[in-house]
């Protein structure tokens, strides 16, 4: 959800550069298989353009132009949703969505708000994004709570909580490398790729990944672990792998990987535990070894495996923070 949102505060941006005024839609609270979740954004522009999801589509074609149900005056509103059964929207069920719209001009306070916005997404401290329905004032305060609902509302004030959105941190370029960083952008992840190797890198090109000419075990100490962080070690070098591994436990990312054999990473364990480099509770975060599928056996096959497996630990970790 947060990897759409993402491209929803990209949009919202690019047309708000352009003077076209926008609908911003956040979910407040939904119930039903075909809702999205609270906190999940669109943007809509005049044409009825639009970036993101609330819905499985029927909650999206009823607000395709949410000016035409507006009343004169309103930046802020409420409006509740449960689909047509009859007009074949769904089928039977008890659907219902409470979306908050936000029409919203170009001003440089917006243009602000959605820049931290973007950086929240991106990584930066988390905010909470509050929304005033009466005056159609919004502001971004800082979050000092350790988690909660996404989505809260109090007394005509609506609260966003905005987190980073998940990045995978790919070590090494092999021929695993390409494939998972495409089944990663398809699922909206943001993606880095690292390798020590200069001339390599420069021959890796692939759009909208970041490749950084750096050893990966440096790049995750110094700058680039998040809690939605994801790193596979893939470069099948022991002390390269290794080194990563250790990086990454010492970091919040949520999930830990190495591409490899069982042995391998029987004779990793022995090797930590001999020399005291991580304890038990650190091993026992490391996926080794990463994408256990039987029978994966191409670069492909194994990196569609890997990826699954961070985003069934991607979607846990959601639905455990809201």
């Amino acid at each position: 959800m947060r990897e759409l949102n993402l491209q929803v505060v990209s949009q919202a941006v690019r047309w708000l550069e352009q003077e076209r005024p926008i609908w911003l839609m956040t979910v407040v609270n939904a119930a039903g298989p075909m809702t999205r979740p609270p906190g999940a954004m669109r943007v809509v522009d005049a044409q009825g353009n639009g970036v993101g999801a609330i819905s499985e589509g029927w909650a999206e074609a009823r607000l395709a132009h949410p000016h035409e149900r507006a009343h004169e005056g309103d930046t802020a509103r409420l409006v509740t949703l449960m689909p047509d059964v009859t007009s074949g929207e769904a089928s039977p069920c008890s659907d219902r969505v409470t979306v908050l719209i936000e029409r919203r001009d170009p001003t440089p306070d917006l243009m602000t708000q959605l820049a931290a916005m973007h950086a929240v997404l991106m990584g930066e401290r988390a905010l909470i994004r509050e929304i005033h329905i009466d005056s159609g004032e919004s502001l971004m305060v800082p979050d000092h709570a350790d988690g909660g609902a996404s989505v809260e509302l109090r007394a005509h004030v609506v609260s966003v909580r905005l987190g980073p959105s998940v990045r995978l941190l790919i070590a090494g370029i092999t021929p695993f490398t390409a494939p998972a960083a495409r089944f990663a952008q398809a699922l909206g992840y943001e993606v880095w790729v690292c390798d020590a190797r200069e001339e390599v890198c420069e021959t890796f090109a692939l759009e909208g990944v970041e490749v950084i000419s750096s050893a990966p075990a440096e790049v995750i100490a110094e700058r680039c672990c998040h809690a939605t962080t994801a790193v596979i070690a893939v470069s099948h070098d022991a002390a390269v792998d290794d080194a990563v591994l250790v990086a990454a436990s010492r970091t919040p990312a949520f999930y830990i990987g190495v591409l490899g054999s069982r042995r391998a990473a029987s004779e990793r364990v022995a090797r930590w535990r001999q020399a005291g480099d991580l304890s038990d509770a650190e091993i026992d975060r490391i996926h080794m070894p990463a994408g256990r599928i039987t029978g994966s056996r191409t670069p492909a096959e194994v990196a569609m495996a890997v990826v699954a497996e961070i985003m069934s630990e991607a979607n846990l970790l959601e639905s455990r923070t809201g």
